[in-house]
C-alpha cells in the first residue's frame, strides 16, 4: 500500500473507533441506570408485599387467639368451672442463708 493512503486511513480509523467506544460506553451507562431503577422499583414492591403478608399473618394470629379463648371458655363451662371474682396473689421468696430486712430479721 501507498504510505499516503495509510496516513489518510489512520485518522479515519482512529475517529471511528473512538466514536464506537463512546457509543458503547453510553449504551452500557444507560443500561446500568435503567437496571438500577428497575431494581429500586422491584425492591419497593417486595417490601410492600412483605408488609401486606405480615399484616395478614397478624390478623390470622388475632383470629386464632380469639377462637382459642372461645374454645377454652366452652371447655370450662362443660366441666362446670366458674370464674373467680376474688384474685389471690402468691409470692415466693427464694430461700437464702442471709436474713434481709424484708424477711423481718
Amino acid at each position: 500500500m501507498n504510505p499516503r493512503v495509510i496516513q489518510n486511513i489512520s485518522p479515519i480509523l482512529s475517529n471511528s473507533t473512538l466514536v464506537l467506544v463512546l457509543l458503547c460506553t453510553v449504551g452500557v451507562y444507560m443500561y446500568l441506570v435503567s437496571m438500577s431503577v428497575v431494581h429500586v422499583v422491584v425492591q419497593k414492591e417486595t417490601i410492600r408485599n412483605n408488609k401486606l403478608v405480615l399484616s395478614e399473618i397478624a390478623n390470622l394470629e388475632a383470629e386464632y387467639i380469639s377462637a382459642q379463648h372461645v374454645v377454652s371458655e366452652r371447655i370450662a363451662k362443660q366441666s362446670d368451672l366458674t370464674e373467680q371474682s376474688d384474685k389471690i396473689f402468691v409470692s415466693r421468696s427464694a430461700p437464702s442463708l442471709v436474713m434481709s430486712p424484708r424477711d423481718g430479721g
